[in-house]
């Protein structure tokens, strides 16, 4: 299996386990409402806390402490707070949360901040969505164009390589698993 091939089952596998604890959660009913992201986080064990950062960061995921993961949002950076959220739950899901906290804008690179990704976008860019684009007869750079325009309204600070990147394996993921 390709290194992609094997980001694409995590994802795949950390929405099972998602799907596990939020019903629907990357189904037909997305994107999870509040409610839905609520209980996700309490199902894994994470404490939000929103205030800004002295950094550009959008979040991060501290190692478990107290019984609970603490999941710290910039409440001043821009873009999709909920998205932010699920990409945080990713890394406890994933069990990265146990490690070194990274805050470099370089890190987006790193496998772990892409699986964190394809996580949050496996919600945020609905499945439904894209199989309607491709039944209208779309071709499939035509619904990349639309993933990654999704992605700028969610994520307007990331880099274009970033984007482009995730564009991809989140099409990836749906060609593959029909996440």
């Amino acid at each position: 299996m390709s290194h992609d091939g094997v980001l694409i089952a995590s994802a795949a596998r950390l929405v099972a386990v998602a799907r596990g604890a939020v019903d629907d959660y990357a189904g037909a009913g997305e994107p999870a409402n509040r409610d839905q992201v609520r209980a996700l986080l309490a199902a894994s064990g994470c404490h939000v806390e929103i205030f800004p950062f002295e950094s550009d960061a959008s979040g991060m995921t501290l190692p478990f402490c107290e019984g609970v993961h603490p999941v710290l949002v910039n409440g001043a950076a821009g873009g999709d707070g909920c998205f932010a959220l699920l990409h945080q739950v990713a890394h406890v899901l994933a069990g990265d949360a146990a490690g070194e906290v990274c805050l470099a804008a370089e890190g987006h690179e790193r496998e772990s901040e892409r699986l964190a990704d394809l996580f949050a976008l496996a919600d945020a860019v609905p499945g439904a969505w894209i199989s309607g684009v491709v039944a209208e007869g779309c071709s499939w750079d035509a619904v990349r164009g639309g993933i990654a325009r999704c992605i700028e309204e969610l994520a307007p600070a990331w880099p274009a390589d970033r984007l482009h990147d995730r564009a991809g394996l989140r099409l990836r993921l749906f060609r593959e698993t029909g996440i």
